[in-house]
């Protein structure tokens, strides 16, 4: 689940598995489950739709 301290701090996202960036108002209007985040605040946060993670 996207942490929603995540979504009030990101401008855009890009996805690391196809690379395609979305903006803050499709992150907000965006079925949240459609994406995936790793990391945290200290190192930085990779975002996935999960469509693109290979789990």
């Amino acid at each position: 689940m996207y942490p929603q301290h995540v979504i009030n701090k990101l401008v855009s996202a890009k996805c690391v598995g196809c690379g395609k960036l979305t903006t803050k108002e499709e992150l907000d209007n965006e079925e949240l489950h459609f994406f995936r985040v790793r990391g945290d605040s200290r190192y930085g946060y990779e975002v996935f739709h999960t469509a693109c993670l290979d789990d």
